[in-house]
Formats: structure tokens, sequence, C-alpha cells
């Protein structure tokens, strides 16, 4: 899989278990047309989305039935 699939089936993973979070990062790796920037696409980036991805597996494997407030990890 290469570097551009790999952030496009993360962002899905995010987009189902935290939407807020999800916009963040489209916000940060995309253009205004909604298109992923090569530029943007780092090893660093794609590192920090697989921790958010696995916080909110986690998170939802703890507490299934309750919501939760998202913990503020991509603060400037």
């Amino acid at each position: 899989m290469n570097m551009k699939a790999q952030f496009e089936t993360a962002l899905n993973t995010l987009n189902e278990t935290n939407q807020m979070l999800c916009d963040y990062w489209l916000s940060e790796l995309c253009d205004d047309d909604g298109n992923l920037l090569d530029e943007k696409l780092t090893k660093d980036n794609y590192r920090r989305i697989e921790t958010d991805v696995l916080a909110q597996e986690l998170k939802e494997l703890d507490y299934p039935d309750e919501s939760y407030i998202m913990d503020n990890d991509f603060a400037d």
C-alpha cells in the first residue's frame, strides 16, 4: 500500500470514530478542494494520525456505550 492510500485508510477510520479529529487532519493535509497535498504526506504526520486512530479505537473498546471527551493531542 502506498503512502497516500495509507493516509486515506487512516482518515477513513478517523471519520468513523471521531469526526472532529478527522476534520482537523483533513484541514491539515488537504487543499481547499479536499485533495491530499503530497508535501503533507510525511511519515511523521502518518505516525501522528495512526496514534490518533489507535487512541480512538481503544476508547471505543473501553467505553463502547458511553460518550467521551477527546484529548486535545493536536494542540500547537
